[in-house]
């Protein structure tokens, strides 16, 4: 036999071997396989994802588990004040003028809030803050009215 012939064999056996198992795969049916033979790991990923059903309803909520351990205790926060105190002042806003009244805190303590009462629609406040010390509220009115008018101002205190 020539070198031809026996490449040319060699070939064709080939090629028949190949085809064979691919045809024998294309045969191979469900009627093939006995039931229960075929596990998880024979199945490739498409195959195991094509069998995946549709998500059920929701289950009843379970028991509560028991309480957990104690946490650690948090970092020291910052100092908060040790005692606050209300003060006021009452002024008097002369008539077609504009006036301050200020509150002042005692001695070792700082204006942290205030505010003001005017009961008289002819005043008009146009200034409510902590004074420029920052021991003190500052309330700043203008009177259109023909009389005195009288300005309350509040301030809160904190040492």
């Amino acid at each position: 036999m020539s070198r031809r012939v026996v490449i040319l064999v060699a070939i064709v056996s080939a090629l028949s071997m190949v085809s064979g198992a691919a045809a024998t795969r294309v045969l191979i049916t469900s009627k093939d396989i006995e039931n229960g033979t075929i596990r998880p790991i024979d199945l490739s990923p498409a195959a195991k994802k094509t069998m995946r059903g549709k998500q059920g309803i929701q289950g009843i909520r379970g028991k509560q588990g028991p309480i957990g351990p104690r946490g650690l205790q948090g970092n020291q926060g910052l100092p908060g004040f040790t005692d606050v105190l209300p003060n006021d002042n009452v002024g008097a806003i002369s008539p077609n003028s504009a006036g301050t009244v200020s509150a002042v805190c005692s001695s070792g303590y700082k204006a942290v809030g205030g505010g003001f009462e005017a009961s008289d629609p002819n005043l008009s406040v146009y200034s409510s803050k902590p004074s420029a010390s920052g021991f003190g509220w500052d309330v700043s009115a203008r009177n259109s009215g023909s009389s005195s008018v009288s300005l309350w101002a509040y301030v809160l205190c904190a040492a």
